[in-house]
């Protein structure tokens, strides 16, 4: 197996194992993600000492939950990313695909919490994720081209 091969497959599992996580995390009741993500919450404004905690949680757990749905999709999508793409494919040709396979698994998962007790489906979460998921990728590609213009200059000044 070569190296991009060995490479393009440890980026397939941990992919496979984000979904899982994703999907595991979806299935837990209502009530059970409530206090999950509100413990994240109430972390936060320990750490940032909050004078009015019980304020900070009611003002911030919304934002909180939609930023750990962004941060989801965005790891999903450069897991994906690295699965599927080697150092030797012009990979900005394929920048769209990890955002359609992630704009398409937040549907599913979607509608996997639709069937779970206390959870609802929310199509607002589908553009959280895929947001997540269009932000990885543009910042991937904006690193790629600078990489690539940091070479050309490289290649100029000993050419």
């Amino acid at each position: 197996m070569s190296r991009v091969n060995a490479r393009n497959l440890i980026f397939g599992i941990l992919a496979i194992v984000m979904m899982l996580s994703i999907f595991i995390f979806s299935s837990m009741p209502g009530d059970i993600s409530g206090a999950q993500s509100s413990f994240i919450t109430e972390l936060l404004a320990d750490i940032l000492h909050a004078s009015n905690r019980d304020l900070f949680i009611a003002r911030y757990d919304y934002f909180v939950r939609k930023c750990a749905h962004m941060t989801e999709y965005a790891v999903l999508a450069s897991l994906i990313f690295g699965a599927l793409y080697g150092k030797d494919r012009d990979q900005r040709k394929y920048i769209l695909f990890p955002v359609i396979i992630c704009f398409l698994y937040a549907l599913t998962d979607e509608l996997h919490q639709v069937f779970v007790p206390g959870r609802s489906g929310n199509i607002f979460d589908v553009g959280v994720d895929t947001v997540g998921a269009a932000a990885m990728m543009l910042l991937i590609l904006s690193l790629e081209m600078i990489i690539e213009r940091r070479r050309k200059r490289e290649g100029k000044r000993h050419g």
